[in-house]
């Protein structure tokens, strides 16, 4: 439920809201995740276009979601074969299904239930958009990794070996030289605290 609360610094108001770490933390891996799927579909909208050696439309880069998830389909439906065709009108089908529950989570109102505090409800009020959706913390997680994982799925067609080739080859298939090393940020921090 929305609260009130001044810094006592500033004196400045704002309204902040009653949910855990975790609970921003699951909102925020979905809005990270969908970012990505949709930079994703624009730059296969790019490749196709370059690929057959056209401009690419105008609507890949529009901010409808929708409208830049169309562009890709007609330019699937009208230069590619019918194996990869099927492949992508099957995945653009699952992110039109994600992307009703990613707007939720994106613009929902949230509150806490008074009988349940682990109950999330999103809701909006607005005439065009109204909609009220129950969710508990791994619901919201659960988003983010369907999301995660058709990006995954958009990217390499050939599943986790194809994905594991491209890392260690930085996305060369004709590197002489690849790295089985990766840096995570987790160690980058560590390494950094512990440096004087």
């Amino acid at each position: 439920m929305p609260q009130i609360q001044q810094d006592l610094h500033t004196g400045l108001g704002q309204i902040e809201f009653e949910l855990d770490q975790d609970e921003y933390a699951a909102i925020g891996r979905v809005m990270v995740q969908w970012a990505y799927l949709e930079q994703g579909i624009y730059e296969m909208s790019v490749g196709v276009a370059d690929a057959f050696g056209i401009e690419t439309p105008k609507n890949a880069r529009h901010k409808s979601f929708s409208k830049r998830a169309r562009t890709l389909r007609d330019l699937v439906r009208s230069y590619l074969d019918d194996r990869l065709k099927e492949r992508f009108e099957r995945l653009l089908d699952t992110a039109a299904l994600l992307a009703d529950q990613r707007n939720q989570v994106a613009h929902g109102t949230w509150e806490w239930d008074l009988n349940d505090p682990d109950l999330l409800t999103a809701s909006c009020l607005r005439p065009s958009a109204e909609f009220e959706k129950n969710y508990r913390c791994d619901q919201i997680h659960e988003l983010a990794d369907k999301i995660g994982r058709l990006s995954f799925d958009f990217q390499y067609e050939g599943g986790w070996e194809e994905a594991f080739i491209d890392t260690i080859t930085n996305g060369n298939p004709e590197a002489k030289n690849i790295s089985y090393c990766s840096v995570l940020r987790h160690h980058v921090r560590l390494k950094r605290q512990q440096t004087p």
